[in-house]
């Protein structure tokens, strides 16, 4: 995996970026793909930070899965705060 950090006066903690990389690694274990990332960080107010994480993935042959050949990006579906309602009624 690469990863790249950017942000003006960028000054991040050694656990800040293990905690990331470890993230990360959940990810490109279940895609079986190399990924190539870059993080921005950026400074709203003066109390407010955003974070922005932007990857391109490379497929890694793997005896366990062919590549795919889909073009439809990657897409994750958050359960709206009423559906967890109704779910546990």
């Amino acid at each position: 995996m690469n990863i790249e950090f950017v942000g003006k006066d960028l000054n991040l903690s050694d656990a800040l970026k293990q905690r990331i990389e470890r993230r990360l690694g959940k990810i490109e274990a279940r895609l079986h793909q190399k990924l190539f990332v870059r993080i921005k960080f950026a400074q709203e107010s003066s109390s407010e930070y955003s974070c922005s994480v932007h990857f391109n993935a490379r497929t890694i042959s793997t005896p366990r899965r062919a590549p795919t050949t889909s073009s439809r990006p990657l897409t994750a579906r958050w359960p709206r705060s009423s559906d967890r309602l109704a779910g546990s009624a």
